[in-house]
This record gives C-alpha cells, sequence and structure tokens, in this order.
C-alpha cells in the first residue's frame, strides 16, 4: 500500500464516520432550545433521555435508507423501454 491508498481509505472512513454521527450533533444543537421551551416557557422540568434519543436518531435514519432503497429498487425493476416511448 503507497501512502496515497492509505490517504484515500482515511479519507472514506472520515466521511463514513461524519456520516454515522452528524445526526448525533444535529439532535445535541436541537437539545438547547427544547430545553429553552421546555423549562422556560412552559415551566415544566427537564429530563434528557440520551438512549431514547439516540434510539430515535437512529431509527429515522434507518427508516429514511430503508425508503430511500425501497424506491431506488421500484425504479431500477422498472423496464426503460416502455416509458420511453410514450413520452
Amino acid at each position: 500500500m503507497n501512502t496515497r491508498t492509505v490517504s484515500y481509505i482515511g479519507a472514506a472512513l472520515a466521511m463514513l464516520a461524519l456520516l454515522v454521527l452528524a445526526p448525533f450533533f444535529f439532535s445535541a444543537g436541537l437539545v438547547a432550545p427544547a430545553w429553552a421551551v421546555v423549562v422556560l416557557v412552559m415551566q415544566g422540568q427537564w429530563v434528557l433521555l440520551p438512549g431514547t434519543l439516540a434510539a430515535t436518531v437512529l431509527g429515522c435514519a434507518l427508516l429514511t435508507l430503508l425508503c430511500g432503497q425501497v424506491g431506488t429498487a421500484l425504479a431500477l425493476r422498472a423496464r426503460p423501454g416502455p416509458l420511453l416511448r410514450n413520452e
């Protein structure tokens, strides 16, 4: 392996890590406004449930990937000939 290959592998791993961790950073950025609304506006008690937050983020990401895969599979399964001739 030369250094260029190692750098491509490192870049790919960094992009993969960013894609996996991005929803958690995004949801962490939404915790402060949620806390402000619950505590300051609604005058309630705030409880952060990180397990529930992680499960929700991962579940939504997996559901999005699943819907994308189903949509792509349906689109690629269609024969292009009849669709192109009708236009």
